[in-house]
């Protein structure tokens, strides 16, 4: 939270929902990382697409971007989703 680098393994110990928020294309690899760290541990792993202001070739790069690597995959066109989602994802 302080923005401190940390290792993935130790934040992942004793998680049990990985949410991956995105807002444009970049760090792909960044997503994938902490996706199959995720995956190899077996905890769910829930995408959050936001897209305010996006035109649709860029929605449409943020959605595939998530795609792979999510189980819940949700869009949202309003910033204010992202506190909504995380209290029904209970994260």
């Amino acid at each position: 939270p302080d923005g401190a680098p940390v290792r993935l393994a130790e934040e992942l110990d004793g998680a049990d929902l990985v949410v991956l928020i995105a807002s444009t294309g970049a760090n792909g690899a960044a997503a994938e990382t902490i996706a199959r760290a995720a995956s190899a541990r077996r905890i769910m792993t829930a995408g959050l697409a936001l897209t305010d202001g996006l035109s649709r070739p860029e929605v449409e790069k943020v959605v595939n971007g998530l795609r792979p690597f999510a189980s819940v995959l949700a869009v949202a066109s309003d910033n204010d989703f992202i506190a909504a989602m995380l209290t029904a994802l209970r994260a």
